[in-house]
């Protein structure tokens, strides 16, 4: 019988604020990333605490339900290449670049 996975449960607020520190030293301590180091971190420990109780599946894994790479991309599954742009448009960015 294959071992259970522990319920999930939402990260406490010194959780976050533990993780979102240790990301703010990562980064060298930058100044004004306090709330996107809080919803980063916040939302890295909701994922790994659903990916422990079995809520979502890790990158890599078959999706559930349909939308694969091969859907998307047509019935050959080769990925469609970007559309080009018009020869003024890319006109102009060459010039904005060189200039």
């Amino acid at each position: 019988m294959a071992a259970q996975s522990p319920p999930y449960q939402e990260p406490a607020p010194h959780e976050i604020a533990a993780y979102a520190h240790s990301i703010w030293e990562s980064e060298g301590r930058p100044e004004g990333r306090e709330i996107s180091h809080w919803f980063q971190a916040k939302a890295h420990l909701i994922a790994a605490r659903k990916l422990e109780a079995g809520m979502i599946k890790a990158h890599g894994k078959k999706a559930p339900t349909g939308g694969t790479e091969r859907n998307r991309a047509g019935n050959d599954g080769r990925k469609q290449q970007p559309r080009s742009t018009s020869g003024k448009k890319q006109e102009q960015t060459l010039t904005q670049t060189a200039g």
